[in-house]
């Protein structure tokens, strides 16, 4: 295969609510921005910034790539109706970091129904949670199913594929990886990391 030689031009968003990680975040952006991959900080909760984020996008091109990760601390940060408005475009994947442990642990609470409405932009998905066994790992796969449900139906994603992360140290699952993308080599990818990892 011949090279091809390409001017390649972007520009990377972090965004972090928290004022002493901001700093830091800020201040290595400043020192690995370049001249055509530009790099900038931005403080504050992610779905309030996604105006923001989108004006710095637009001055990359008129339909740029996007690559979206999710690294936040609970689950009500990125409410799936409000997200599917920023990832929603067919030059999209998505990222998202899924805390199980997190997410069941106040499944049994009353009044906690609209906060888990708000992450998978469905109703019905708290009470099929609530129908399986505590302490069998049953919930946690469950919630990550539906949360890959949702990705599909509301964020319209054609490919949602997940990788568990295991803790070494405690043999149990730490965290899931859930991945969304509209190409198949996207998915491939993923898949062959994860195999790999």
């Amino acid at each position: 295969l011949s090279k091809v030689n390409r001017n390649v031009s972007g520009i990377c968003v972090f965004v972090e609510k928290e004022p002493q990680p901001f700093a830091k975040l800020a201040e290595f952006a400043k020192k690995h921005s370049t001249a055509s991959v530009r790099a900038v900080a931005l403080q504050g909760r992610f779905i309030d910034k996604i105006q923001a984020i989108d004006k710095y996008i637009a001055t990359v091109g008129n339909t740029p790539f996007k690559l979206v990760f999710l690294d936040q601390k609970g689950w009500a940060a990125a409410p799936m109706n409000s997200l599917k408005t920023f990832v929603g475009s067919r030059s999209c994947e998505l990222l998202f970091n899924v805390m199980t442990s997190f997410l069941t642990r106040f499944v049994e609470r009353e009044g906690m129904e609209q906060s888990y409405y708000s992450l998978f932009g469905r109703n019905s998905v708290v009470d099929r949670i609530r129908t399986l066994p505590k302490g069998t790992g049953e919930r946690e796969e469950a919630a990550v199913d539906e949360y890959c449900q949702s990705l599909r139906e509301i964020c319209h994603f054609q490919y949602v594929s997940q990788a568990v992360i295991m803790d070494a140290s405690k043999e149990r699952v730490r965290y899931y990886f859930v991945f969304a993308t509209n190409s198949l080599h996207g998915i491939q990818v993923f898949k062959h990391a994860e195999a790999q990892a």
